[in-house]
């Protein structure tokens, strides 16, 4: 299984959906995966150095011939799943149509097409799509930072009047991704860790110490902050994470 995410644009949360969804995804799954990111200047996946999601980097270059020499390399790999989170901008176009030229769309088994919201990240993911469509592959939006399931039909108006019967999947915005780079895993695993006990434990302890006083403190009130989170990230899990899961089984087959 090969699914790349992509867009045009950066700063489009191509690297949230490819950690947080598709990484959780296989990893809920029980299935051998790999994140790899195909960006010669970001490297989002060096954060989480404490998840269990397997994550590399891949030399991108500035040629044709030096992506489509990565993207061979890479598509060798059969033993294992690949996301590939491809960088915006001039990376993207790069890949895309390295990937025409060398028929390896033929080898994708779906796309990712991720934006966060305002008119030029839509207009981006559209012409981002209008190339992608083409492969005659399947295609799902992701729309992140989802400010509440009652406006994600106003937040992202363009794309629901363009796309009317899109697959997509959504994020909301929430504390509890900030709180997955600072824990350095996902947040599927920190749902997991915390409805497991061990991290509610460590934290409560931690709490303990801070106020054994008898005084609050500003310690013990931060740490009283991200226990809240941790609770939140349940809901995330149940929510927000299994819905996007369930989609993904449903496009994928």
């Amino acid at each position: 299984m090969k699914i790349m995410v992509v867009n045009t644009k950066g700063g489009a949360s191509k690297s949230t959906f490819s950690f947080q969804v598709l990484g959780a995804y296989f990893l809920d799954k029980g299935i051998d995966a790999e994140l790899v990111e195909l960006d010669d200047e970001n490297k989002d996946s060096d954060i989480f150095t404490d998840s269990k999601i397997s994550t590399s980097t891949a030399f991108v270059g500035q040629s044709m011939d030096d992506v489509a020499h990565t993207l061979q390399e890479r598509f060798k790999e059969t033993n294992k799943s690949l996301i590939l989170d491809i960088g915006g901008n001039k990376t993207t176009t790069l890949v895309l149509e390295a990937l025409k030229r060398t028929r390896l769309y033929h080898l994708v088994d779906c796309f990712l097409i991720p934006m966060s919201g305002g008119s030029q990240d839509f207009i981006n993911a559209k012409n981002t799509y209008e190339i992608v469509k083409n492969f005659e592959k399947p295609i799902i939006f992701g729309l992140s930072r989802v400010r509440g399931l009652n406006e994600i039909r106003f937040q992202y108006m363009e794309f629901f009047r363009e796309f009317q019967n899109a697959e997509y999947i959504f994020l909301t915005d929430s504390n509890t991704i900030d709180l997955s780079r600072m824990l350095k895993k996902s947040v599927y695993e920190i749902a997991k860790d915390t409805i497991a006990g061990g991290l509610l434990k460590d934290y409560d302890q931690l709490i303990a110490k801070e106020y054994k006083s008898g005084e609050m403190s500003e310690k013990g009130n931060e740490l009283a902050y991200i226990v809240r989170i941790l609770e939140d990230s349940i809901e995330y899990q149940k929510n927000i994470l299994a819905p996007c899961f369930e989609k993904l089984d449903k496009v994928l087959g």
